[in-house]
């Protein structure tokens, strides 16, 4: 009698995906830092760049997780576990009729067999988080004082004035490539602990503090 072939054991994925490429750079950087200091292995993950983040709000989003991105982790012996979708808040702060209904959008994500499904909320906008490592930023600018204080409204804007102090100019996107080595990852990380606590423990990381 022929033993039945046992069925393979999919490896747990995770999918984080993000609002735009200055997000995509920075949780990218995360990724690397929790598989080196993490005292468990961490799950196997990917970034997905949204470009905007209103298409979390789109039938597109839940359809292609469907069609095409669990698919693909399927062929490679994966199974997509988790899902983790990162937002900044600037966009939802003044906002009467949310752009994105979040306990809707889990419900069709946990439809698809998807285990765990978490937010991570960028409190006001990724600027924010880049600017949690002030001192990176000034060597990286060369400037031999950190200021006490920055100068604008929000985030974005308080790193137009610092660059402007250092003749620079701060574009979002993959120009944040030019600097981003020069941050402290562990420090952003660090004060962003309590925002980043789910998406830590659907991906098994584990850090001694």
């Amino acid at each position: 009698m022929k033993k039945k072939k046992e069925s393979k054991q999919l490896t747990p994925h995770v999918v984080i995906f993000v609002e735009g490429d200055t997000d995509e750079i920075l949780f990218s950087r995360l990724v690397a830092y929790y598989r080196n200091v993490s005292t468990t292995p961490i799950h196997s993950c990917e970034v997905q760049n949204m470009k905007g983040v209103s298409r979390y709000a789109s039938s597109k989003f839940v359809g292609k997780l469907d069609a095409d991105i669990i698919p693909k982790a399927e062929r490679k012996g994966m199974k997509v576990y988790g899902v983790c979708c990162s937002y900044d808040t600037d966009v939802f702060e003044d906002d009467e009729s949310p752009v994105v209904d979040w306990s809707k959008l889990k419900k069709s994500i946990m439809r698809l067999g998807i285990e765990e499904f978490c937010t991570v909320e960028v409190k006001s906008a990724i600027e924010d988080w880049l600017l949690d490592d002030l001192e990176g930023l000034c060597a990286f600018l060369k400037q031999k004082e950190v200021p006490k204080s920055l100068k604008g409204s929000n985030g974005y804007a308080k790193l137009l004035n610092l660059f402007k102090r250092s003749g620079k100019v701060y574009a979002k996107g993959t120009s944040v490539e030019d600097f981003i080595d020069c941050l402290s990852i562990e420090k952003i990380r660090n004060r962003r602990k309590a925002a980043l606590s789910e998406l830590e423990r659907i991906l098994n990381v584990t850090i001694r503090d």
